[in-house]
């Protein structure tokens, strides 16, 4: 990662699950699907299609909203939009749920 000088590396569902399960219980996490990163506009046609999907929310830079609520992106502004696939709170039993959500 260029900001903080981290290794990115590709990981498997059992590592991410791992790493998790590893955080201390109680820690709230969002499994999120990036869709757009760092590019100009509206992106009218990318909310159709999450809200097609009955997902709920959705974090646009760096802010989650109700998929319902979120602001229309300024036209000329670079824009980071993800799909939250999930909200967990760690803690033991939730290892199952959390691979269907990686």
């Amino acid at each position: 990662c260029p900001n903080d000088h981290i290794e990115i590396t590709s990981q498997s569902v059992d590592q991410m699950a791992d790493q998790v399960m590893a955080l201390p219980e109680r820690t709230k996490i969002q499994v999120l699907a990036p869709i757009v990163i760092k590019k100009k506009g509206q992106h009218k046609k990318i909310f159709e299609r999450i809200q097609k999907e009955r997902y709920v929310s959705v974090r646009v830079d760096g802010e989650t909203y109700d998929l319902s609520e979120a602001p229309e992106p300024e036209k000329n502004k670079k824009h980071d939009i993800a799909i939250v696939i999930d909200r967990i709170i760690v803690k033991e039993g939730i290892r199952s749920r959390l691979f269907d959500s990686l």
